[in-house]
């Protein structure tokens, strides 16, 4: 079986377009939560996150549309923590 070259898997990425689509602080009911998706655009990530939920309200869908998410380029390292609160 051929060894993966992680290095040539993320050129593969970078060279497709593909970015990091992370939305904070949605969803909100005692607390908020987050959502995050790997795609060429906001109307994709939108479409992927969807896709995994099952039974979504439409206005949770208009909370992805209306708020703005933030967005990194793979070959960046971001990082994220979720804190809990009470």
């Amino acid at each position: 079986m051929p060894r993966l070259d992680r290095y040539a898997v993320t050129k593969d990425i970078i060279k497709q377009n593909l970015k990091l689509y992370v939305w904070e602080d949605v969803f909100c009911d005692y607390t908020c939560g987050m959502a995050m998706a790997i795609a060429e655009s906001k109307k994709e990530a939108i479409k992927l996150i969807t896709k995994n939920m099952e039974n979504w309200e439409t206005s949770k869908i208009r909370e992805l549309e209306k708020n703005e998410p933030n967005i990194h380029e793979l070959d960046e390292k971001p990082s994220y923590y979720v804190t809990g609160g009470g």
